[in-house]
């Protein structure tokens, strides 16, 4: 099970942690006869789309301009030689992975708005490919155990929902001022249907409860 990541904006660090660190991953676990290899990507492979609907065969972006996209598509290219050689490999694409705990989306996002008047990272009607912390824990035990999921790509995501929703719903709760930013929204929607009717994966957690916690940490 590969997670780690370089996420920031030093390219020579990208390439290191994210192609040349999966090179290596991928080749041990070849060698060594390691039968599943699970990759957790991102749907960042496809760039920044502001709109269109993507599945697991849309292509992925070429020669992106931030260190983290690029060298991500790369690394599930490299997986795909891999494959190819003969490691037994499952990507799994999350998006914005939320939890009411410990989750960069989800309690520390609420800790930044406390400390400013107006929220203005989303748009209103951006889309959101969302998915909980324990939804996403349960689809790396599929990709782990189930026969079929050698080879494959998922996106593991539970829905795609917009950011009225999401955060912004939560910065009115808590009485901040919403500006959408200078920008067109980002309504890309990205399908989910793959790893429900292949690997039979059912959600843990519900995007409604979780807001609805979420909404409560918030007015406190």
């Amino acid at each position: 099970m590969h997670a780690a990541a370089y996420l920031f904006d030093d390219w020579d660090v990208a390439k290191a942690t994210n192609i040349v660190g999966v090179e290596n991953l991928a080749e041990e676990a070849r060698a060594a006869g390691v039968q599943r290899f699970v990759h957790i990507s991102t749907l960042s492979v496809f760039g920044d789309p502001t709109d269109g609907e993507f599945d697991e065969s849309s292509p992925m972006t070429v020669d992106y301009p931030h260190p983290y996209v690029s060298t991500k598509a790369q690394s599930e290219r490299i997986l795909h030689a891999a494959m190819d050689k003969g490691l037994g490999c499952v990507i799994l694409r999350p998006g914005v992975i939320c939890a009411e705990h410990n989750s960069h989306w989800g309690d520390r996002a609420i800790a930044q708005m406390r400390e400013v008047e107006t929220f203005a990272s989303m748009h209103p009607d951006d889309m959101v490919p969302w998915v909980h912390t324990e939804n996403l824990a349960e689809m790396c035990l599929i990709a782990c155990t189930h026969s079929q999921a050698g080879n494959q790509i998922y996106h593991a995501i539970d829905g795609n929902y917009r950011a009225s929703e999401f955060l912004i719903k939560i910065a009115r709760a808590m009485g901040k001022t919403v500006q959408p930013p200078d920008r067109a929204p980002q309504r890309a929607i990205y399908s989910c249907d793959k790893i429900r009717v292949e690997l039979g994966y059912r959600r843990v957690r519900r995007f409604d409860e979780t807001m609805n916690a979420l909404e409560i940490q918030a007015q406190v």
